[in-house]
């Protein structure tokens, strides 16, 4: 996420590859309007909107991948158990 919003940014504020000063000195705050959208608000009043994408960080929580977790996360408790004694 972090190359894709210096992208955004650099597109903002219209050059090809992302410069922190000038950045900082045209920006005055960045604002999530939600997932995958951002707000930039420039000093001199204008906004401009950037739209991102977001990867899953994890697989969804299927039936399957719950009960192999419930025995891997037994396994583990039993493992400390034994090993405590």
């Amino acid at each position: 996420m972090a190359l894709e919003l210096k992208t955004l940014s650099a597109e903002a504020i219209g050059i090809k590859e992302f410069d922190g000063e000038l950045f900082m000195s045209q920006i005055d705050h960045v604002t999530t309007i939600k997932t995958g959208l951002i707000e930039f608000f420039f000093k001199d009043g204008q906004t401009k909107l950037g739209e991102y994408t977001t990867k899953p960080r994890q697989p969804e929580w299927t039936e399957e991948r719950r009960k192999a977790m419930s025995e891997k996360i037994k396994q583990i408790k039993e493992a400390k158990k034994n090993g405590s004694k």
